[in-house]
């Protein structure tokens, strides 16, 4: 999904040098208690991603981080 992402911001002619304007993102993220399931999959997780038997997930349990 990252990836597709990237493709889209890269794809099509390259950018001007002189019209180049940087841009700084600033994320500032507060969560309690949340589950983080990261997929360890060798293929392929579209099909069924939210059948947890058919996926390899690592799970992160936070119960607070600022």
């Amino acid at each position: 999904m990252f990836i597709d992402l990237g493709k889209d911001w890269t794809s099509g002619p390259p950018a001007d040098y002189a019209q180049f304007v940087p841009t700084i993102y600033f994320f500032q993220l507060e969560m309690h208690h949340f589950e983080l399931n990261l997929y360890a999959n060798d293929h392929n997780i579209i099909d069924k991603p939210l059948v947890k038997d058919e996926n390899g997930i690592v799970l992160v349990i936070v119960v607070r981080a600022v």
